[in-house]
């Protein structure tokens, strides 16, 4: 009976589309039974494994779909090249509380000044569109969605 609920239970995950419970149930259930969890922190802890993957993946996803040819961080800004950007300013953009406050930003400049690094970098958990003026690179306007509350423009 417990090979057949076993089987069952990895057929429901799969069907539910819950890879992240599906593989680590083995090891929740070996954890379960060598350190005596509960119930609910056995559920708990399947339950945020899948939460976890599911963030990754999508974060990944909105990384994908916006192109980016190299993943960088702000950490990896070269703020000698551009001397003229404000380190705390772009910290506090990189806080994107100016989301939650429903206002814009903008980069604008010529080509090669650093405006797209800062904007990738802080679009990971948003989605993010360029807005590109005369199919030229020399202005590009950020618009963020958040996925959550939906578009501020």
């Amino acid at each position: 009976m417990a090979v057949e609920s076993y089987e069952k239970l990895m057929g429901d995950l799969k069907k539910l589309r819950l890879p992240a419970m599906t593989e680590m149930l083995d090891s929740y259930v070996k954890q379960a039974a060598s350190s005596s969890m509960s119930y609910m922190d056995f559920l708990s802890g399947l339950v945020s494994e899948e939460v976890r993957h599911k963030e990754q993946r999508a974060v990944q996803s909105r990384i994908k779909s916006a192109r980016f040819p190299v993943l960088k961080s702000l950490d990896d800004f070269d703020y000698a090249f551009q001397p003229s950007i404000d380190r705390k300013k772009l910290a506090e953009l990189s806080s994107l509380r100016f989301i939650d406050t429903k206002e814009n930003i903008l980069f604008l400049g010529p080509p090669g000044i650093g405006k797209t690094q800062p904007g990738k970098c802080m679009s990971r958990n948003y989605s993010f569109y360029w807005r590109v003026r005369n199919h030229h690179r020399s202005a590009a306007s950020a618009v963020w969605t958040n996925p959550t509350f939906g578009s501020y423009h």
